[in-house]
């Protein structure tokens, strides 16, 4: 799980183009085709054995790089003040 989760993010944090992104023109606000990244792959296991929760680390990751959700499911911005 958490390498799909750091994999995604490196790309998001370059701002290239992936065919799991689609990004607005200005590149500050990106949306996340998620089943493009998740239903690909086997499900994964937490410590204890239960199924680990994407949307749980995805979205922990996703504001710790300073992007929030913007309306639609799977959409996120970024303030300019973010920006690389």
């Amino acid at each position: 799980m958490e390498s799909v989760v750091t994999e995604i993010m490196r790309v998001i944090d370059s701002r290239a183009d992936d065919p799991r992104l689609q990004w607005s023109p200005d590149r500050m606000t990106v949306r996340v085709l998620y089943s493009k990244l998740v239903l690909a792959r086997n499900a994964t296991r937490d410590v204890q054995g239960h199924r680990a929760r994407f949307a749980d680390a995805w979205l922990a990751a996703m504001a710790e790089h300073g992007w929030r959700p913007a309306g639609s499911p799977g959409e996120f911005t970024r303030s300019a003040h973010h920006a690389n």
